[in-house]
């Protein structure tokens, strides 16, 4: 498959360079309108109920269905105003979409403004999803410092008078650091990391018996067995999307083991309920085949990792950093307001949306992008040296002037670092042991999603480190000379469909689920349509065997844009 992929990616860049202008849009599309009594139109630029800040390459029917969300706007509206003393009237609202929520910004007649959430069926189990939030920011409140929304009402009754759960919250004070970032200087850049490194570090100071989510302890919602943990607190079943059939492609059967969504009381149950999690992704008949993986391989390769799962959780360094913890999970700029006279304050933390109580590990490989390097270098220098400073081959100022940003980088990150290994010592070590540890952890549960050549590299991986990593005996996984040289030359073909996807993902501004923004919908899909034809030539020239033009199809990643 890979004697012609250089063409293909030669062959685009070249035939289409007019969709470099199709960067992926982070910014959430807005709507304005006047909340008053009146028939919305289905379908509409301001229509509440369907999805409309972008298209989808694939599976768009799917897409939409899973964001429509059917309820009464004014019923919403007239929460918000009981909720908030001195309002009397919405006279207009902002509608911003996200990957798992529909946010109306409510603007009040006394010129106030609140968030009314109402979330997608996609973000896992409406109910519980709604009251964790909930809870775990009242929770976070009552033990730390940190500055988090105030809820002023919610519901997680599916079946409640609005007709579907809602979050009814402050507008965060201050403005997005995203925005706010830019303009900073160097020392205030270091002092807000430094804050929010704290702030990481209280959350990593909070304790806990058992892994699951965090809700009231009189809720129903929570599941059977949940831990009291006073104060009105109790841990109940995990409402993450790992364990739940919210994701409409993504179906779940329980024929083999039963649901097991927490919570757990150490890390072998944990363990447990991510093999059953993995085990209900698979079908009951088979399907996919020898790239993905049939039915019985991915059998096999859970069975594999049950086996190898028991001897790594007897390792005293796994259980080291594999404390139960509450990190939020999106821990970057977009979620963070900071005072816009001083960007040093932060002024909120928002998007506390499952967040759970995991291994301390699993939180080890996320690192906030207010420390990283912006993936699109270019840009963040344009930031520093303007529009046109790129057009100046050799210029020794803008030379010069590219050591600001890269000094900044430097100092944030050794202010991060610094922090995380003097005051979260475990998380730190977390981040510093060899990742072959616990990365079976994090994908045991997914592999159907993923492809079974997927995990079966990672146990390879594993497999081949053994010694190296002190484990004990020989590993369960010994494969022959003749299935290591099947699974090698698997392993080329999926790196290459990774990389072709990654670069169609770029062409096409696009994110990895085909999401473009409307505006440039018709410019995405000629580029996709150019795309797969060189793909399909490719692979007809190939003329490998084993590539059918059905299978060289389902492999391209916008199967809709052929």
């Amino acid at each position: 498959m890979t004697q012609h992929m250089h063409r293909i990616f030669k062959g685009l860049s070249a035939s289409v360079k007019r969709a470099s202008r199709l960067a992926p849009h982070q910014s959430l599309h807005t709507q304005h309108t006047e909340c008053v009594p009146r028939l919305w139109e289905s379908n509409s630029a301001l229509d509440p109920y369907h999805y409309t800040s972008g298209r989808w390459l694939h599976r768009e029917e799917e897409h939409q269905r899973a964001r429509y969300i059917k309820f009464d706007l004014n019923a919403l509206c007239r929460k918000a105003i009981e909720a908030y003393p001195g309002a009397s009237r919405v006279v207009n609202y902002e509608k911003k979409e996200g990957g798992f929520n529909r946010v109306f910004i409510l603007h009040f007649d006394n010129g106030a403004k609140v968030i009314a959430r109402v979330p997608f069926r996609l973000a896992g189990p409406l109910a519980l999803v709604t009251h964790s939030e909930v809870a775990t920011i009242a929770y976070v409140r009552s033990r730390t410092s940190l500055p988090v929304p105030e809820i002023l009402d919610w519901s997680d009754d599916p079946e409640n008078d609005i007709g579907t759960p809602y979050i009814i919250m402050k507008h965060a004070s201050g403005v997005p650091l995203q925005e706010r970032w830019p303009t900073m200087n160097t020392e205030q850049k270091i002092r807000c990391v430094e804050r929010l490194s704290r702030y990481l570090r209280e959350l990593a100071a909070l304790q806990f018996p058992a892994f699951g989510s965090l809700y009231f302890s009189e809720s129903l919602v929570s599941g059977k067995g949940a831990i009291d943990i006073g104060s009105s607190f109790c841990i109940g079943q995990h409402c993450g999307t790992d364990y739940w059939p919210s994701i409409p492609t993504e179906p779940r059967y329980y024929e083999r083991r039963g649901p097991n969504r927490g919570p757990w009381k150490d890390l072998r149950e944990y363990s447990t309920g991510l093999l059953d999690a993995g085990y209900s992704r698979l079908p009951p008949s088979p399907a996919k085949d020898e790239f993905e993986g049939t039915v019985d391989e991915h059998l096999r390769l859970l069975k594999l990792s049950e086996e190898i799962l028991d001897v790594l959780l007897q390792q005293e360094d796994i259980q080291k950093v594999a404390e139960p913890t509450l990190l939020h999970i999106d821990f970057h700029k977009r979620n963070i307001y900071v005072s816009d006279d001083d960007p040093r304050v932060v002024t909120a933390i928002i998007d506390w949306q499952s967040a759970c109580i995991e291994p301390m590990f699993c939180y080890a490989h996320e690192t906030p992008d207010f420390v990283e390097a912006p993936a699109d270098i270019q840009e963040y220098l344009r930031q520093f040296l303007g529009p046109s400073s790129e057009d100046v081959p050799d210029d020794p100022a803008r030379e010069k002037a590219k050591q600001k940003p890269e000094k900044e980088i430097d100092l944030c990150q050794k202010t991060y670092t610094t922090i995380l290994r003097a005051l979260i010592p475990n998380l730190w070590s977390a981040m510093q042991m060899d990742q072959r540890y616990v990365r079976l952890f994090r994908y045991c549960n997914s592999s159907w999603r993923d492809c079974a050549v997927a995990l079966r590299q990672e146990i390879l991986e594993l497999s081949e480190g053994w010694q190296d990593l002190g484990l004990p005996g020989t590993s369960p996984y010994q494969p022959s000379e003749e299935a290591l040289a099947a699974h090698r030359n698997a392993w080329e073909d999926y790196e290459t469909v990774q990389k072709l996807r990654l670069f169609m993902f770029k062409m096409a501004g696009s994110n990895s689920d085909g999401w473009v923004p409307n505006e440039h919908w018709k410019e995405a899909q000629v580029v996709c349509r150019d795309a797969f034809g060189l793909w399909m030539e490719a692979m007809r020239e190939e003329n490998d065997p084993n590539m059918t033009e059905e299978k060289a199809r389902r492999l391209w990643p916008f199967e809709a844009i052929q």
